[in-house]
């Protein structure tokens, strides 16, 4: 008898579910896609350039002979990636704080303009916030593995704000800012 009731209609989400259902699933939705747009923000197809961290790791080797427990190699090697963990998530934070400072420029951009700020996916205060976190957490991480390291990483902060607001508008020193945060990045290591 339902089904006779039904025929040739569509069963549509809207008849399926309550009102407070629906608002529930676009509430998940709207959550979801804010979390695709933070994380599209913070560029994780660059988080490999943070492997460099790693690299001195590779040429530490022979130091691994010197420990005569596992758990000695297991502590550097947790550490290295900690420390790669640490830089990415800072350089995640550069990222939303350089499209945040170009925000008006790269809405007029023909390829910009699709950023997740410059389209408005990703709200300046979700973004300036985030910002804030990831340089808090990456703090956080980088001290709990060494001070030298957070000093490390404080250092790349700063060159990385500069050239956000400044170096990156001079001829030859953009190049160098670039260079030396691949440079911070091994010594972290």
């Amino acid at each position: 008898m339902f089904f006779r009731h039904l025929r040739g209609r569509t069963l549509s989400l809207a008849m399926m579910t309550s009102p407070v259902d629906q608002t529930v699933a676009s509430g998940a939705r709207e959550s979801r896609s804010l979390a695709r747009a933070l994380l599209s923000a913070m560029r994780p197809l660059q988080a490999p350039k943070n492997g460099l961290v790693l690299v001195p790791l590779i040429f530490s080797v022979n130091i691994w002979f010197a420990v005569d427990d596992v758990s000695g190699m297991f502590e550097i090697v947790l550490r290295a990636l900690g420390a790669a963990v640490a830089f990415t998530v800072l350089s995640g934070a550069v990222y939303l704080i350089n499209d945040l400072a170009d925000v008006e420029r790269d809405r007029a951009h023909p390829v910009k303009r699709k950023r997740a700020i410059a389209s408005g996916d990703l709200p300046v205060s979700v973004a300036t916030v985030s910002a804030v976190l990831a340089i808090l957490v990456s703090t956080v991480i980088s001290v709990l593995i060494s001070v030298p390291l957070m000093v490390v990483a404080v250092v790349y902060l700063i060159l990385n704000l500069a050239y956000t607001f400044k170096l990156k508008h001079v001829a030859i020193l953009d190049v160098m800012s670039v260079a030396a945060g691949f440079v911070l990045r091994a010594y972290a290591g």
